[in-house]
């Protein structure tokens, strides 16, 4: 079973509808090793929820990571929560925050295929 380590999500900035930003792939699991979020903007207390879904399931409370995590303005978290969850094929991640185009998010993982 091939394994690659990557980033499984960056370049991208949250917004306030809950969007799926990594979906496992046919075939592949996915370890998260690191999630980060960070609030590069003077907006302060922005928050933000995460959700980790299974394949066919919706986010919901059962599925929550963390919920409404607060970001001060020009800080950078890592969301421990979401650290060495497992993914299988079809399952993905989710995020949403209080305030559009404040958080910019980076995931690194593992990936076996």
């Amino acid at each position: 079973m091939p394994t690659v380590v990557k980033n499984l999500a960056a370049g991208t900035v949250l917004t306030t509808t809950l969007t799926t930003y990594y979906t496992a792939g046919d075939g592949t699991s996915a370890v998260l090793k690191k999630l980060t979020l960070c609030n590069a903007t003077d907006t302060d207390g922005v928050t933000v929820t995460c959700n980790i879904v299974k394949s066919g399931d919706t986010a919901d409370q059962a599925n929550t990571i963390t919920s409404q995590k607060t970001i001060a303005a020009r800080k950078t978290i890592t969301l421990f929560d979401a650290e060495n969850h497992v993914l299988e094929a079809g399952d993905f991640i989710q995020l949403q925050a209080s305030a559009d185009n404040t958080i910019s998010l980076m995931i690194s993982g593992v990936e076996v295929t």
